[in-house]
């Protein structure tokens, strides 16, 4: 047992600072901040006192741009810290670039040394990993981040859920995964019964319901297909690296190739062969854009054995060659999951 396992807090959740700061990157989510912010508003006005504060910061300048372009006026920026308030993380696209900025890891563990709350919303994460705060930690993350998150910090369990608490370190995969953490913060603060009342002002009568849902799942794939092609998907999941052949994926499910190959046509409208060409480069995509692998080993790692033939089928299904989608932005190609109808031409060729 290392040193840091040896002193390391035992995994036990922790009420939540009446007072929070909101550290907002760049391009974050202003959805995932109005989930975060209106349950605490909710709370002052159902307890007739404003209980619980907040304010917004930045890592530079007097206002943070959220992806839908919003303008969001901050009192301050990384100096402006207080190492006694819970600290919320907001990042979205870009979190590769924005969550490195210079002093950023410092100032999370300047807060996490004094004991404060410090949680990581959506590609959040990062930054607290790249502070070390998620060492022999479970961290939820989003499905669209899960991949690189495990690739980059393997000491870090990266679960499927909606929303991790683990000790003074949180962590939610975003969008509405951050209410139900907020809720559950709440009714670890002020008790259940708060954190229900605002739930119901809110038409949300399940404050934890989302915690067990998978977050790496966009869709809800389960409730669509029955259990043996939800079994053969799986099974592509676990096996992108080395992926295998149609016939041997169906010897493991006990069908026949025609089988398989039936099933997967009237459920995603596409061959298995397809559909798991589509999950590798998925995979790739999200390396690409969250990562500083090589486009060599982001080949790799998504299952393709010549480079040549990764960037043929990446410029076929993106529109660009993989050296040139190396930012995660809003102009940059998006990924899809198959499922049912969907078209898997994700958009125009550019």
């Amino acid at each position: 047992m290392t040193k840091r396992d040896a002193t390391r807090e035992p995994r036990v959740e922790k009420p939540l600072s009446r007072e929070v700061q909101f550290l907002l990157m760049p391009r974050f989510s202003s959805l995932g901040l109005m989930l975060l912010t209106e349950p605490l508003f909710l709370a002052n006005w159902l307890l007739g006192e404003d209980r619980y504060s907040w304010r917004l910061l930045s890592t530079g300048g007097p206002k943070v741009i959220s992806s839908d372009g919003q303008a969001h006026v901050v009192s301050g920026g990384l100096d402006a810290l207080r190492p006694d308030c819970a600290t919320f993380v907001l990042a979205s696209f870009e979190a590769k670039t924005h969550c490195r900025a210079p002093g950023v890891a410092s100032a999370l563990r300047q807060v996490a040394r004094h004991g404060a709350t410090v949680v990581g919303i959506e590609t959040g994460s990062v930054a607290l990993a790249q502070a070390g705060l998620l060492s022999g930690r479970k961290a939820a993350a989003h499905w669209d981040a899960a991949s690189p998150l495990r690739e980059l910090h393997p000491d870090i369990e990266v679960t499927d859920a909606a929303f991790e608490i683990d000790g003074r370190v949180a962590t939610s995969a975003g969008a509405l995964a951050n209410l139900d953490l907020m809720l559950h913060l709440l009714a670890l603060t002020d008790g259940p019964g708060l954190a229900d009342q605002v739930a119901r002002h809110l038409l949300h009568h399940h404050p934890d319901a989302a915690r067990n849902l998978r977050a790496s799942d966009p869709l809800p794939r389960e409730s669509a297909v029955n259990a043996r092609i939800g079994e053969a998907v799986r099974i592509m999941e676990q096996t992108l690296e080395e992926p295998l052949s149609v016939p041997e994926l169906a010897g493991r499910l006990g069908i026949s190739q025609r089988q398989m190959e039936r099933d997967f046509r009237i459920v995603y409208g596409v061959s298995p062969s397809r559909f798991y060409r589509q999950l590798r480069l998925n995979l790739a995509h999200r390396l690409l854009q969250q990562t500083d692998l090589s486009v060599t080993e982001v080949a790799v790692t998504a299952g393709f054995v010549s480079s040549e033939h990764f960037s043929r089928a990446y410029r076929a299904q993106f529109g660009v060659p993989p050296s040139r989608d190396r930012l995660q932005s809003t102009e940059a190609p998006a990924s899809w999951m198959p499922n049912g109808a969907q078209n898997l031409t994700l958009r125009p060729n550019r």
